[in-house]
Protein backbone atom coordinates (compact mmCIF):
# COMPACT_ATOMS: atom_id res chain seq x y z
CA UNK A 1 0.00 0.00 0.00
CA UNK A 2 1.61 3.53 -0.99
CA UNK A 3 1.73 6.00 1.36
CA UNK A 4 0.19 8.20 -0.88
CA UNK A 5 -3.26 6.28 -1.18
CA UNK A 6 -6.07 8.37 0.18
CA UNK A 7 -8.04 7.23 3.43
CA UNK A 8 -11.34 6.34 3.99
CA UNK A 9 -13.24 5.56 7.22
CA UNK A 10 -16.31 2.86 6.33
CA UNK A 11 -18.64 3.39 9.20
CA UNK A 12 -21.06 0.55 9.29
CA UNK A 13 -22.25 -1.69 12.14
CA UNK A 14 -22.59 -4.56 9.49
CA UNK A 15 -19.72 -6.44 9.54
CA UNK A 16 -20.14 -8.18 6.48
CA UNK A 17 -21.71 -5.14 4.31
CA UNK A 18 -18.42 -3.25 5.64
CA UNK A 19 -15.87 -5.45 4.78
CA UNK A 20 -17.24 -6.08 1.55
CA UNK A 21 -16.90 -2.66 0.66
CA UNK A 22 -13.75 -2.76 2.05
CA UNK A 23 -12.39 -4.79 0.06
CA UNK A 24 -13.82 -3.49 -3.39
CA UNK A 25 -12.41 -0.46 -2.10
CA UNK A 26 -8.93 -1.34 -1.15
CA UNK A 27 -8.73 -3.20 -4.72
CA UNK A 28 -9.11 0.30 -6.06
CA UNK A 29 -5.83 1.39 -3.66
CA UNK A 30 -7.25 3.26 -0.96
CA UNK A 31 -6.43 3.17 2.83
CA UNK A 32 -9.54 1.54 4.59
CA UNK A 33 -10.58 1.79 8.39
CA UNK A 34 -13.21 0.00 9.77
CA UNK A 35 -15.13 1.35 12.76
CA UNK A 36 -18.73 -0.51 14.07
CA UNK A 37 -20.98 2.23 15.80
CA UNK A 38 -21.07 5.79 15.80
CA UNK A 39 -19.12 6.02 18.71
CA UNK A 40 -16.05 4.10 17.40
CA UNK A 41 -16.36 6.75 14.08
CA UNK A 42 -15.95 9.85 17.07
CA UNK A 43 -12.81 8.31 18.11
CA UNK A 44 -10.90 7.45 15.02
CA UNK A 45 -12.23 10.85 13.87
CA UNK A 46 -10.71 12.41 16.55
CA UNK A 47 -7.12 10.71 16.18
CA UNK A 48 -6.59 10.54 12.29
CA UNK A 49 -7.84 12.52 9.14
CA UNK A 50 -9.48 10.56 6.36
CA UNK A 51 -10.49 11.73 2.92
CA UNK A 52 -13.73 10.49 2.82
CA UNK A 53 -16.33 8.63 5.13
CA UNK A 54 -18.74 6.04 4.33
CA UNK A 55 -21.52 5.94 6.85
CA UNK A 56 -24.37 3.84 7.47
CA UNK A 57 -27.32 5.63 9.38
CA UNK A 58 -28.84 3.24 11.48
CA UNK A 59 -26.23 2.10 14.12
CA UNK A 60 -26.00 1.54 18.06
CA UNK A 61 -24.28 4.42 20.34
CA UNK A 62 -24.23 7.77 17.84
CA UNK A 63 -26.23 6.74 14.69
CA UNK A 64 -24.70 8.27 11.28
CA UNK A 65 -26.61 11.51 11.50
CA UNK A 66 -25.22 12.48 14.49
CA UNK A 67 -21.80 10.91 13.52
CA UNK A 68 -22.30 13.40 10.54
CA UNK A 69 -23.28 16.63 12.58
CA UNK A 70 -19.99 16.38 14.83
CA UNK A 71 -17.74 16.04 11.38
CA UNK A 72 -19.58 19.30 9.86
CA UNK A 73 -20.04 20.42 13.36
CA UNK A 74 -16.14 20.37 14.30
CA UNK A 75 -15.71 21.43 10.49
CA UNK A 76 -13.71 18.49 9.10
CA UNK A 77 -13.49 18.63 5.84
CA UNK A 78 -13.94 15.63 5.12
CA UNK A 79 -15.98 14.17 2.12
CA UNK A 80 -18.79 12.25 3.46
CA UNK A 81 -20.92 9.61 1.36
CA UNK A 82 -24.57 8.86 3.40
CA UNK A 83 -25.22 5.10 2.62
CA UNK A 84 -28.46 3.18 4.16
CA UNK A 85 -31.13 1.16 3.03
CA UNK A 86 -33.22 2.36 0.30
CA UNK A 87 -36.18 2.22 2.34
CA UNK A 88 -34.76 4.74 4.39
CA UNK A 89 -33.21 6.79 1.91
CA UNK A 90 -37.02 7.64 0.04
CA UNK A 91 -38.53 7.88 4.09
CA UNK A 92 -36.12 10.97 4.34
CA UNK A 93 -35.96 12.14 0.72
CA UNK A 94 -39.53 12.03 0.20
CA UNK A 95 -40.62 13.05 3.58
CA UNK A 96 -42.76 16.81 3.71
CA UNK A 97 -41.31 19.44 5.08
CA UNK A 98 -40.68 19.82 8.68
CA UNK A 99 -41.97 15.90 9.21
CA UNK A 100 -37.92 14.74 10.22
CA UNK A 101 -37.37 13.66 13.54
CA UNK A 102 -34.39 15.44 15.53
CA UNK A 103 -33.08 17.77 12.34
CA UNK A 104 -32.24 14.64 10.33
CA UNK A 105 -33.39 16.13 6.93
CA UNK A 106 -30.76 18.73 7.63
CA UNK A 107 -27.80 16.58 8.49
CA UNK A 108 -28.11 14.99 4.84
CA UNK A 109 -28.02 18.16 3.76
CA UNK A 110 -24.45 17.76 5.07
CA UNK A 111 -23.72 14.71 3.35
CA UNK A 112 -21.59 15.09 0.14
CA UNK A 113 -23.59 12.19 -1.55
CA UNK A 114 -26.70 9.59 -0.54
CA UNK A 115 -26.29 5.80 -1.81
CA UNK A 116 -29.13 3.15 -1.03
CA UNK A 117 -27.75 -0.10 -0.04
CA UNK A 118 -27.00 -2.73 -1.50
CA UNK A 119 -24.56 -0.61 -3.53
CA UNK A 120 -23.63 -0.78 -7.12
CA UNK A 121 -19.50 -1.31 -6.65
CA UNK A 122 -19.52 0.75 -9.94
CA UNK A 123 -21.60 3.60 -8.84
CA UNK A 124 -20.02 3.84 -5.84
CA UNK A 125 -16.11 3.71 -6.62
CA UNK A 126 -17.22 6.52 -9.25
CA UNK A 127 -19.26 8.80 -6.70
CA UNK A 128 -16.16 8.33 -4.75
CA UNK A 129 -13.72 9.57 -7.78
CA UNK A 130 -15.83 12.43 -7.89
CA UNK A 131 -15.36 13.38 -4.68
CA UNK A 132 -11.62 12.29 -4.05
CA UNK A 133 -10.00 12.59 -7.09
Amino acid sequence: MQDSAKRILIVDDDQEIAEELGQILIEEGYNITYASDGLKAREFLGKNSYDLVLLDIKMPGLNGFEVLKEIRGKDIHTKVIILSGSLMIDKYLNSPAGALEKGEGKALGLADRLLAKPVNPDLLISKIKELIP
